[in-house]
């Protein structure tokens, strides 16, 4: 029994000395070959998921010029890191240094022909994030952000104290949308397909992760059932957000209001399903919105997923002869 329990130890693998052989294969098969639009031949890099120490290994290992690239380039792979529902650390390291004027552009994303810009992404993760945090940090505990710069990609940090975002997204993703509205973000300003950041924190809330076969992440039906007052909660946390930044919220809202009513987009499509087999069900609305100087003030007025059946509802009332089996139905020949 002994030597079986030495021999046993001896052999057993290390779970770094795993993943670093691993690492080591995949880049080996992963040359770029300077292609500077490396995303189209390796989108498995920004298909990540997992901490930022791994996803640094891979970045400096196979990109170790990597901070060279385009903001185009960055701010594609940041969305897709995202959009996979990674910690705001790993969002920052792909995205690196950038100008206040360019967090108000559009850039291509993988897997859409629409343009996005990137606080799209950072409001979508924000709303999910409200209710991702297991608890909360304790005062000692402080969130120290990630600002990875083509200059100096090496800075550190004391991580003594620090929060892993891993473990307490919204801290993260709070500190992400105040360096946003710091840097000239603007919160109201409309995407291409016309919603707003407001509307996206909403969608956030509801937000479920699919895989490639399907959407990359959706409002589901079955969450807006389940956790019907997600959305209003969410909105309050992104208001507070925006006060503790020195943002105005009733004029916030005065222009939020405006760009709704102009806005063709008004409709936030629900999905429901399993697995990869995602079918749109039916769809949320902003009715209304009441508007103050505190989050508290504020008021939100939403369809119910529900009413796209009221007509089919009354429809059956008027025509009782149609739900009775083996009945006659006159109107089947008119």
């Amino acid at each position: 029994m002994t030597s079986l329990f030495v021999a046993r130890k001896r052999d057993r693998i290390d779970a770094q000395e795993l993943l670093n052989s691993l690492l080591a294969m995949l880049l080996h098969n992963l040359d770029p070959n300077g292609n500077d639009d490396f995303l189209e031949d390796f989108k498995i890099y920004s298909c990540f998921h997992g901490k930022l120490p791994l996803f640094q290994q891979i970045q400096s290992r196979l990109y170790p010029d990597y901070y060279k690239f385009p903001i185009q380039t960055r701010a594609r792979i940041a969305m897709d890191l995202a959009a996979y529902f990674n910690s705001p650390d790993v969002f920052w390291a792909a995205l690196g240094d950038f100008r206040g004027d360019e967090l108000n552009q559009t850039y291509a994303w993988s897997y859409s022909s629409y343009q996005y810009i990137l606080f799209e992404f950072v409001a979508v993760r924000f709303g999910r994030s409200v209710f991702e945090d297991k608890e909360t940090p304790s005062p000692r505990e402080i969130f120290v952000p990630l600002y990875m710069s083509a200059a100096d990609s090496q800075v550190q940090f004391d991580t003594s104290h620090s929060i892993d975002t891993w473990d307490y997204p919204f801290c993260g993703w709070q500190a992400v949308v105040r360096q946003f509205l710091g840097r000239g973000a603007d919160p109201n300003l409309p995407f291409e397909d016309g919603k707003t950041v407001l509307l996206q924190v909403f969608v956030g809330a509801f937000t479920l992760y699919a895989d490639e076969r399907g959407p990359l992440w959706f409002s589901s039906l079955h969450e807006v059932v389940r956790y019907p007052d997600r959305g209003v909660q969410a909105l309050h946390a992104w208001l507070e957000t925006l006060q503790t930044s020195g943002v105005d919220l009733e004029e916030y809202g005065k222009i939020e209001i405006q760009v709704q009513k102009e806005s063709s987009a008004k409709d936030i499509p629900l999905f429901s399903g399993l697995s990869y087999a995602w079918q749109e069900v039916g769809h949320l609305r902003l009715i209304a919105m009441d508007i103050g100087l505190n989050p508290r003030d504020w008021k939100f007025w939403f369809s119910d997923p529900t009413d796209q059946f009221v007509g089919e509802f009354w429809d059956m009332i008027e025509h009782p002869e149609r739900s009775m089996p083996g009945a006659w139905d006159d109107f089947a020949w008119s």
